[in-house]
């Protein structure tokens, strides 16, 4: 759980359901490493999205360059937060 990243999450210039998304991740993930081990599922339960949703912003974080996501089996993602 990273504090840390959640401010940094909350002081970029998002509309609020990229921005929940980003800070749901960032609360989840290692301090050290900026890195969460997760599903579209979880992170869709965690914020009060649907999947679909997850996934389209997702991709917007990854594209704004804020996150990357790799892809595992059985639908895990490995997602590492961007710091600045």
């Amino acid at each position: 759980m990273s504090h840390h990243l959640v401010n940094i999450a909350m002081g970029i210039s998002l509309p609020g359901t990229p921005k929940w998304i980003l800070c749901v991740i960032s609360h989840g993930a290692t301090v050290s490493t900026g890195i969460i081990k997760t599903t579209a599922a979880d992170l869709a339960q965690a914020c009060g999205f649907s999947q679909s949703c997850v996934r389209d912003q997702l991709k917007r974080l990854e594209r704004a360059g804020l996150i990357e996501v790799e892809r595992m089996a059985a639908g895990l993602l490995v997602i590492k937060v961007r710091t600045f």
